[in-house]
């Protein structure tokens, strides 16, 4: 009775194993998969940019503080942050969190075929177990996963606009040519089982794929790129599917460019993007259509091996038909692109026009060209359209100044990095913590001495947000808008003296600029005059038309450039008179020998005169108000 009933026992508690080790294989195939999504987050932004993938560690692209460790955990990270920056409170895209997400859901689907036999009652005694089906499994596992998350890497820099180096696919060419070597131990390519996979095998996948790449591509999409996408497919999947999937893919572009007309966001999935989910379902779908019911998988007992697997293709009696679905989709794609080349301009020609033409006129009315051109945002930003996006960025903000009645303005330039003494003593605290965990680490020890110059420079906000609120106290008075603060609208300076002036009730201005990173305006500007340029000559001379004052604070290579630009339109005589107040004495003749320039000859003594030095607020506005009581602001001419 007791051997029968630990025998029982025994029974009944295999199955809940079975679903425990399942789960857990789950989360730990999710939780690998969300970190290299991360991982691959940080080679779609780097990669195109010719940046290291590997230095520096991930930072905030506004306050550029280094990412802590927790706050860095793919998806959690994100949720725990609210979608903000811990430090600056900048908006953090929900595209990193979906890009981590979608690797893990790959990950774990990729496996399912494996993790769905590892819950049979047979599989559990082995499945513990190293073995030589064991490390088949692990192997055809690692070497889909590199083929898919290249391919969704690639998706994802041409969702950007940028173009994918070619090496990108050498690692998943690389190893499937070396893994279809040992193909007879290793099956590997598990969607033609049939076929005996060898290096031939993989080779002729590889040229049907890159084939199929070259007739199916586009101008926006580079013939190359497309076959090599295709190509590691071929070699992966075989040449069989590669075929089917391309069709797959040609059709849902198709559908999602007949729907674009109507459903402008269609227009962003691309031809890269289809071929991550078709290829996916293959990888997914694949091995389990391939492989017997139950057994013949890597946790399998010997007796269960013997059972004859289903194919997803006929035996060699049936090939003929794959033959003809060859030639057919062959000559489909290559009459395609032949009369894609020759005939660019057959948009109206043909039976279309001749026999439909309630269709025809559907087409034209659908048509990109038939749009109204200020409508028409793929027209405005060609290349060919510069010179009217560049008067449209003049014209829009000067409109705008216009209607709010900006007489003057008074430009402050300053460093994004100086902060209130609250923040900086906040990031000197962390800076120490770091560092006490490692003293000896050379890059905390950096980053202490940075903390500790950037506390000493805090005052310095607090002299921009006073400045702002005495100027804009006393110039905007009785509804008049004179010497209105105008900044780059970022953060640091610029949101100091746009705080200042919202303080005191009064409008601010705020130019902000595109970068690469991600960059938000300061809360504290007047809504209505806060713009985005893309053009940072153009974004100068705003700055400069109605100013009267240039007040620059302590910055780096921003401040720097926006000071030299000012300084030589004085020099020359191209900007009205005005003058150019530097704040801090030290800093500035610390980083910049004046002097020396005159001494040596290369300026004027008398260009010595262009600036000066101030060391408060009171100090700045009283120089400002002497200068345009003894010199009339003339402008010699349009700067």
């Amino acid at each position: 009775m007791t051997i029968r009933f630990e025998g029982l026992l025994a029974q009944s508690a295999l199955p809940l194993v079975s679903w425990g080790l399942f789960a857990l294989a789950v989360l730990w195939l999710g939780s690998v998969g969300a970190c290299i999504g991360s991982f691959l987050n940080v080679i779609v932004y780097r990669l195109p940019r010719r940046m290291s993938i590997v230095h520096p560690p991930s930072q905030c692209p506004r306050c550029q503080h280094a990412i802590r460790w927790f706050d860095n955990l793919p998806i959690l990270g994100w949720v725990a942050l609210r979608g903000k920056c811990r430090d600056c409170q900048a908006w953090i895209s929900p595209r990193y969190p979906l890009v981590e997400l979608v690797a893990a859901a790959l990950s774990v689907l990729i496996a399912s075929h494996f993790l769905a036999q590892a819950t049979s009652s047979h599989a559990v005694s082995n499945m513990l177990h190293w073995n030589s089906r064991t490390m088949q499994m692990v192997v055809t596992y690692a070497i889909h996963l590199l083929v898919i998350y290249t391919l969704l890497t690639t998706a994802l820099i041409h969702l950007d606009g940028e173009r994918d180096p070619r090496w990108l696919y050498a690692p998943a060419a690389l190893t499937g040519l070396v893994a279809s070597l040992f193909s007879s131990q290793i099956p590997w390519n598990t969607l033609h089982t049939q076929m005996h996979p060898s290096l031939m095998d993989g080779a002729v996948g590889m040229g049907t794929g890159i084939l199929l790449g070259w007739l199916s591509a586009s101008k926006n999409q580079p013939t190359q790129t497309r076959d090599a996408q295709l190509g590691i497919c071929g070699l992966i999947l075989g040449w069989q599917i590669v075929i089917l999937v391309a069709i797959a893919v040609a059709l849902a572009t198709l559908l999602c460019q007949s729907m674009s007309h109507h459903f402008t966001r269609f227009r962003r999935i691309s031809w890269s993007m289809h071929l991550v989910w078709a290829t996916s379902l293959c990888l997914i779908t694949g091995p389990r259509i391939t492989a017997p019911p139950v057994t013949n998988t890597p946790f399998a007992t010997p007796n269960e091996a013997n059972v004859e697997t289903r194919t997803l293709f006929p035996q060699m009696s049936d090939k003929g038909a794959l033959g003809w679905l060859l030639l057919g989709s062959l000559s489909v794609l290559l009459l395609t692109r032949v009369t894609r080349r020759s005939s660019p301009d057959d948009t109206v020609e043909g039976p279309t026009s001749m026999h439909n033409p309630q269709a025809n006129l559907e087409a034209i009315l659908n048509a990109e060209n038939y749009r109204l051109a200020e409508r028409d945002t793929d027209f405005l930003a060609r290349p060919e359209l510069r010179p009217v996006r560049m008067q449209l960025e003049l014209l829009k903000p000067e409109m705008a100044f216009e209607e709010n009645d900006i007489q003057s303005t008074i430009v402050a330039f300053g460093g994004t990095q100086i902060v209130d003494q609250a923040e900086a003593t906040a990031r000197l605290e962390e800076a120490q913590r770091q560092l006490e965990t490692d003293p000896d680490n050379s890059h905390h020890q950096r980053a202490l001495q940075r903390a500790e110059r950037i506390l000493a420079k805090a005052p310095f906000y607090e002299h921009a947000r006073e400045f702002a609120q005495i100027v804009s106290a006393a110039a905007q008075k009785d509804n008049r808008c004179d010497y209105v603060i105008v900044t780059g609208g970022g953060p640091g300076v610029m949101e100091a003296a746009n705080r200042g002036a919202n303080e005191a009730g009064a409008k601010s201005i705020g130019l902000n600029i595109t970068l690469p990173e991600e960059q938000n305006p300061n809360p504290y500007i007047t809504p209505d005059l806060c713009f985005q340029f893309h053009y940072f000559a153009l974004r100068k001379m705003h700055f400069l038309l109605r100013a009267r004052a240039l007040v620059v604070f302590p910055g780096g290579f921003g401040t720097l450039d926006e000071l030299f630009d000012a300084l030589t339109l004085r020099q020359v005589g191209r900007m009205q008179t005005i003058p150019i107040i530097l704040f801090g004495r030290e800093y500035w003749e610390r980083v910049i020998d004046f002097q020396f320039l005159a001494d040596e000859g290369v300026i004027r003594d008398e260009h010595l005169n262009l600036f000066e030095y101030v060391e408060s607020p009171q100090e700045a506005w009283n120089k400002i108000q002497s200068f345009h009581q003894q010199t009339p602001s003339t402008v010699p001419g349009d700067s």
